[in-house]
């Protein structure tokens, strides 16, 4: 981060105690890409109890878009393959950046990483866009795509939620029907200790169906019958609970059993916007 960042947000909201452990472990370290720039960079550490005690002094705002702002942090889009090729094509793969590749020898995939910027955020919604910046085009055009839906589902529609499987890596994948149970008029609030309160409120599907835990964000496709082809309609945004009675009791049965998500229909300006080729359909 930033020296300025860490001078005066970090150490600012920081007790004595706390500025021992984070001075001992935040250098400043002047090797970076332009020498006249100060950043504070970790020290590397693998010992949990050290790694606990660093996270519990870091009183900050934590939120991706404040840190995105700030510069501290970036967003990227990852793609694994199970071969050391983008796609197959050799000549896409030698327009990577250093440090803009690995292999993952646990898992046996190499990752790509693409850089990111971000456009657009709702805390009302849950949701995001972000724009791929700094790549050639040929290598944008190879990424798999799909079709936009901004119809509002109807009570027969069926869904199909593409999330990570049951297994655990994040690296396999799982397409799945869901059924639409519920269209609710959402108000739920998150909150957050620098600037008050999140609301999140407005239309959202209820879908009855198999998600795991870590699958915010997964897309949710519906046949759209202007075009009679598959289209991304929603984002999951939230596990919804319900209260279940075991042996008459229901304290802490609660049972995620339901799925909240975001239609783009209420980002369509933002995505026409940012995305003309997508039009007004």
């Amino acid at each position: 981060m930033p020296e300025a960042y860490f001078q005066n947000r970090v150490l600012r909201h920081a007790t004595p105690e706390d500025k021992k452990i984070l001075l001992n472990h935040y250098i400043l370290n002047h090797y970076i890409l332009n020498p006249k720039t100060k950043k504070r960079y970790p020290a590397q550490t693998k010992n949990k109890a050290q790694i606990k005690a660093i996270i519990g002094c870091l009183k900050i705002d934590t939120r991706w878009q404040q840190l995105y702002q700030e510069q501290i942090a970036d967003p990227f889009l990852f793609l694994s393959f199970s071969t050391p090729l983008f796609f197959n094509d050799s000549q896409m793969t030698t327009q990577w950046p250093e440090h803009h590749t690995f292999f993952d020898q646990r898992h046996g995939v190499h990752t790509y990483m693409l850089p990111l910027q971000l456009v657009f955020v709702s805390h009302s919604y849950d949701i995001a866009l972000c724009k791929i910046i700094n790549t050639p085009s040929p290598v944008v055009d190879s990424i798999p795509s799909t079709h936009l839906s901004f119809q509002k589902a109807q009570p027969d529609d069926v869904f199909y939620c593409l999330q990570a499987s049951p297994s655990g890596s994040h690296l396999g994948r799982l397409l799945n029907t869901c059924n639409l149970e519920s269209i609710m008029d959402h108000h739920a609030i998150k909150k957050d200790p620098f600037s008050g309160n999140h609301i999140h409120r407005g239309l959202r599907y209820i879908l009855n169906g198999y998600f795991r835990f870590g699958s915010s964000g997964a897309p949710y496709f519906c046949l759209d019958p202007k075009t009679n082809q598959m289209a991304l309609t929603a984002i999951h945004s939230e596990a919804a609970s319900i209260q279940l009675s075991i042996h008459g009791d229901k304290g802490k049965n609660a049972q995620y059993t339901r799925a909240i998500a975001t239609p783009l229909l209420h980002i369509k300006q933002e995505i026409i916007q940012y995305l003309p080729s997508v039009g007004p359909s």
